[in-house]
């Protein structure tokens, strides 16, 4: 297996303002030379004083003295791996197994875990990782692909390093690692999908990477539908990509499998489509995990006037909607960070509108902003109702769903990831949906 570590693609696309179709865009210089500097950037050095030890997750019964003063230097305090003195040096933190919180220790960081150089492959204890191992199906006939080319790899790493999260080493951002596993038998339908999905991954995933990768596969299709892909729960270390049916059996579009991507790994990560809830399209909710945004991003205008569409989490918490007593003059909120994004919601009668975010919205399309409440049902799901306020999701992600972060048998951390498979309470993205919600 070979780690793909390919940066150079931003994961939005450039389009000039009056344009309503967007195409691959291009990096600006700015952007390309920070990618530069990302891709040479050496892995976390250890300082001389610390020596690499060969450690394991197998051993749960350790004595953890966490939050006891009197442990000294020499001692493992908080039982990840790293004595005081190690810690001291790296500038970990010694009361806290995993100082920058991604659910990976911080001597499984630093040391040779269960044979395995997490370091190596680009891992810091002071700044968030997460690896994927991603296998793939072949149909010759899907001209787009069944997996992702370098375009789609470089998105999604550039999508979560420049997610406003912060870390130990004061560098915001999250480091995915996408690392290739195998070509798996070709499958057309995986049915039932999570029985298919764990006899694959029982034959190709190495389980001492159990406590540290996610694993997922790029399939065709699953239990007979055109759905784009599935986590095995929320939260989870298990998920699928399926857009082989699309497009005339062509596959996903670059843009379709960096959306999906994103979603899919947005439920290992514990995010719902509605924010706090599975309400879906609700207008106070920009992020990837709102179909709307999931293969066509979320509109955001520079100040030159250039839009780009972001495949992210929502970055800032907004407001609840009240559809019995909207007022159009509030919007979704219209804060300072609203400024520059876009919001879309469609009307009763099926249509798709969007509005500048930070703007007054005409809900009840009468042509005017109503100093008076309006009645409207802004995610058409034919009801009126409450659309709870949204969280910043950067700031809520779970980073130790399923089998990541666990200790104990292998076999068991496994095993235990299977038995926490739970079929999703609603029916993820189809292709005839996602078609019928295009607004560009």
């Amino acid at each position: 297996m070979c780690i793909l570590h390919f940066v150079g693609i931003v994961a939005y696309t450039q389009v000039p303002s009056h344009t309503q179709t967007p195409d691959k865009g291009e990096l600006t210089q700015k952007d390309q030379e920070w990618l530069n500097r990302l891709k040479n950037k050496s892995p976390f050095i250890l300082p001389s004083s610390v020596k690499l030890k060969q450690i394991s997750t197998k051993d749960k019964d350790k004595t953890i003295m966490q939050g006891n003063p009197a442990a000294g230097l020499g001692d493992d305090a908080d039982a990840d791996g790293l004595n005081g003195s190690e810690e001291l040096a790296l500038k970990t933190d010694p009361m806290n197994p995993d100082s920058d919180g991604d659910g990976l220790w911080d001597g499984w960081e630093v040391n040779i875990t269960n044979g395995i150089d997490l370091r190596a492959m680009g891992a810091s204890p002071l700044h968030k990782d997460i690896f994927v191992e991603m296998d793939f199906m072949n149909r010759e006939s899907a001209s787009n692909g069944l997996g992702p080319n370098a375009n789609v790899i470089q998105q999604i790493e550039f999508a979560f390093a420049k997610m406003p999260i912060s870390n130990p080493d004061n560098v915001t951002g999250i480091n995915i690692h996408l690392v290739a596993g195998n070509i798996v038998s070709y499958d057309e339908d995986l049915s039932p999908y999570n029985t298919e999905f764990f006899r694959i991954k029982a034959s190709n995933f190495d389980p001492n990477r159990a406590p540290f990768f996610h694993y997922m596969i790029w399939a065709n299709g699953y239990s007979g539908g055109l759905s784009s892909g599935i986590s095995l729960n929320i939260p989870h270390s298990d998920f699928i990509v399926t857009l082989g049916k699309w497009n005339n059996r062509a596959g996903g579009t670059d843009e379709e499998k960096i959306g999906t991507f994103i979603h899919e790994l947005g439920h290992n990560l514990g995010l719902m489509h509605g924010g706090n809830e599975h309400i879906n399209f609700k207008p106070n909710h920009l992020s990837v995990m709102n179909y709307f945004f999931q293969t066509q991003g979320i509109r955001f205008r520079t100040v030159d006037n250039v839009d780009q569409f972001l495949y992210t989490y929502q970055r800032f918490p907004l407001p609840r909607l009240i559809e019995s007593s909207l007022r159009e003059e509030a919007g979704i909120g219209r804060g300072a960070v609203l400024q520059g994004f876009f919001t879309t919601f469609r009307s009763l009668g099926g249509g798709i509108h969007e509005y500048p975010a930070h703007s007054a919205i005409d809900w009840n399309f009468s042509g005017v902003i109503d100093r008076e409440n309006v009645q409207v049902d802004i995610n058409s799901n034919g009801t009126i109702t409450e659309l709870q306020a949204t969280p910043n999701e950067c700031l809520q992600l779970v980073f130790d769903g399923g089998a990541i972060g666990k200790l104990g048998s292998l076999a068991g951390i496994l095993d235990d990831a299977v038995k926490s498979f739970e079929p999703l309470p609603i029916v993820e993205l189809t292709e005839e949906l996602n078609s019928q919600l295009k607004v560009r």
